[in-house]
């Protein structure tokens, strides 16, 4: 296999945290099992932009420059993207890569009250602490979690917090941190303590180094060193003179044989962390028989294998451990966890066996007794020569559906009876009133859904018309891809133009913009690679049943129109379900934006039902923005319409507005 590894570290060129150790340890093991692997981490000083360490492939890029990250991430050309822990870089690779499989593993996930207890106490500075954050716990990065095709967690306590934080639709899986444990263990004569972390004030070592005081006949090891030089010799300033501190620096325990060394002679090890979540310390501690006295009890670590310190009490709980050998039970029993869940070949086969099962969603999907039953419902309004084309193409699809369900929105000119003579065997069902898009359409695929149960559902526009294989295509994408519940193929402009109308949807939530890719330009092969998108244009798109049952539908807020398909779309990925583009099932759309002339209307609802999208879909500080960029836009509108001689849809444009700020207190909910 070709694996990406996509790190915020990894452990060498300076930087020596449990991240960066855990993914070295990582891509050795994979390297060592045949596999080929690549790393793309931030350059520290020293690095070179590309360095091979133990068989892994370094990339490096300018941490002042993160989107330098994306070619790098490319250059890879990996079947798997795997992040070690969720970043930019995470986001970058699904978006430039986004046919390849991705996953996370989330090892320390930080809420707000994490990220404030460590701008209380910065290892290095507060703007370390700042960066960190932006680069780490974005929006951006957000999203792209969400849209993982798998998420693991490095300890069973994290499961609810990843899910409560990231608004996933299932429980992330546990994936464990491969430790290498010893066949056997010699302890020390004496008894000894050690601490392993860095030196940084978010650590609190003072508290290990105090304890020294209180128990001048326990040796006490210190392994690590801080990222602020001042503050580690302040510490050695203190503590240097005490005759049982030994500071024995920084161990790099994939150079020689000391740190593993240390820890087996050592009985306890003290983390006096302020938080943490499962940390490597704890597992490689365990691995070599030392009890753990801690603070911080993820999974119940430090009360099972250990002492679970409260209020700051380490005296206690050493004092405890110290006492009729209890030190040895408890490091026995965790070194017997260790050897069950995180051993090295043991969590390894955990993560190839990630691998493998990624890249069989990808290579074949399994086949089924029965073809994939579907469905196509056709809206129309008025359009019966449209209309009659719509359900032609709809009969010359080389994959027929199950069944074609046609919802008339009260139509006047006759369409209703015409497409009943010229099709008999299509599902007429007359509406009393014109209920809308999002209404029709909800009527349309609730019939389909409870006569005949299909499992994919294609909408159609009454002037839309699929290419023949385009229903396949659309199905064959879903079925490939589980992750994606919503799929849509390249429309052009009427047949046969060759005019792009919209190569799937983007949505930029910092400035409002939403736009198809694509429009209006003569097809030159830029938009012949599928991939993921935004959103959806509603006069053509497939989408899996069970995501419309999960959503309700279609909000019927946006009635008579607009914005409804990108809504849904929207609110299917904060579900967790992708929008897949499939550039080779083709669509022609006589109606959309491309060489329309506006319908007031139309703008009228569109720009209330735009305030509503951005209202829902959008946290504070995205509003804020888009208040900042909206009006500039609104702008360049104006002065078109006015160009173009259509003065009188700006009057509709502020009507629009005004229906919006109205409705917004009381419309920002969703169906689902």
């Amino acid at each position: 296999m070709k694996i990406c590894l996509i790190a915020v570290e990894i452990f060498a060129w300076g930087k020596h945290g449990g991240f960066g150790k855990a993914t070295r340890l990582i891509g050795r093991e994979l390297i060592r099992r045949g596999h080929q692997v690549f790393a793309v981490v931030p350059q520290r000083k020293g690095q070179r932009p590309v360095e091979q360490l133990d068989g892994i492939t370094v990339l490096g890029f300018s941490p002042s420059r993160p989107w330098m990250a994306a070619a790098l991430l490319r250059s890879c050309d990996a079947q798997i993207y795997h992040s070690c822990e969720p970043s930019l870089a995470t986001a970058l690779a699904l978006r430039v890569m986004p046919h390849k499989r991705h996953m996370v593993t989330f090892r320390d996930p930080r809420d707000l009250r994490d990220w404030w207890l460590e701008f209380e106490r910065p290892s290095l500075h507060y703007g370390q602490v700042l960066h960190n954050f932006l680069y780490e716990d974005n929006w951006w990065v957000q999203r792209a979690v969400r849209r993982m095709d798998a998420v693991y967690t490095t300890a069973h306590e994290l499961i609810p917090k990843v899910r409560r934080m990231y608004r996933l639709a299932t429980d992330p899986a546990f994936l464990p941190t491969p430790v290498a444990v010893p066949a056997r263990v010699t302890k020390a004569q004496t008894p000894t303590v050690c601490y392993l972390a860095r030196l940084d004030r978010r650590k609190q070592p003072e508290l290990f180094f105090e304890m020294a005081r209180q128990f001048p006949a326990v040796r006490f090891i210190a392994m690590g060193k801080s990222r602020d030089p001042r503050w580690e010799a302040e510490l050695r300033r203190r503590y240097t003179g005490l005759p049982n501190v030994t500071f024995a620096g920084f161990q790099d325990p994939f150079v020689d044989g000391r740190h593993a060394s240390l820890l087996e002679q050592s009985w306890v090890m003290v983390n006096t962390a302020t938080r943490e979540a499962l940390p490597n310390a704890f597992l490689e501690a365990a691995a070599h028989g030392c009890a753990v006295l801690s603070e911080i009890n993820t999974d119940g670590f430090a009360a099972r294998f250990g002492f679970h310190v409260r209020d700051g009490d380490f005296a206690s709980g050493l004092q405890w451990l110290l006492e009729d050998g209890r030190w040895r039970t408890q490091g026995e029993a965790g070194r017997r966890f260790v050897t069950e869940h995180f051993e090295l070949d043991r969590a390894m086969e955990a993560h190839v066996t990630a691998y493998k099962r990624l890249l069989a969603s990808v290579a074949a999907v399994a086949p089924s007794a029965r073809p994939p039953r579907a469905a196509v419902v056709v809206l129309n309004r008025d359009k019966k020569a449209e209309a009659l084309a719509c359900v032609e193409s709809v009969q010359r699809l080389t994959r027929q559906p199950l069944e074609v369900v046609v919802v008339d929105n009260a139509s006047m000119d006759g369409s209703p009876d015409a497409i009943t003579r010229a099709f008999p065997q299509v599902r007429l069902i007359r509406n009393p009133a014109n209920l809308g898009a999002s209404g029709g359409r909800n009527v349309g695929w609730r019939a389909a859904a409870a006569r005949t149960r299909p499992e994919f559902i294609l909408f159609l526009d009454d002037d839309a018309a699929p290419e023949p294989p385009s229903l396949g295509r659309l199905i064959d994408a879903l079925q490939a891809d589980p992750q994606a519940g919503i799929a849509c193929g390249k429309a052009y402009t009427r047949s046969p133009s060759r005019t792009i109308m919209s190569a799937g949807i983007i949505v930029n939530r910092w400035t409002g913009a939403v736009h198809d890719r694509g429009a209006g330009r003569l097809d030159d092969g830029r938009y012949d690679r599928g991939g993921y998108v935004d959103a959806c244009g509603g006069f053509a798109w497939l989408a899996r049943r069970e995501v419309l049952e999960a959503l309700n539908g279609l909000d019927e807020r946006f009635n008579p129109y607009g914005w409804e398909d990108v809504d849904f779309c929207l609110r299917a990925a904060a579900r967790g379900w992708r929008v897949r583009y499939v550039p080779e099932a083709i669509v022609y759309h006589g109606g959309g934006k491309v060489g329309r002339k506006p319908v007031a209307a139309y703008e009228r609802r569109k720009v209330c039902n735009y305030l509503l999208l951005l209202r829902r879909h959008t946290n504070l500080l995205q509003r804020f923005s888009c208040a900042l960029c909206v009006p500039w836009r609104a702008l360049l509108v104006m002065g078109r319409l006015i160009r173009q001689g259509h003065a009188a849809i700006i009057a509709e444009h502020w009507r629009g507005l005004w229906d919006g700020l109205r409705l917004l207190p009381d419309n920002h909910g969703g169906p689902s």
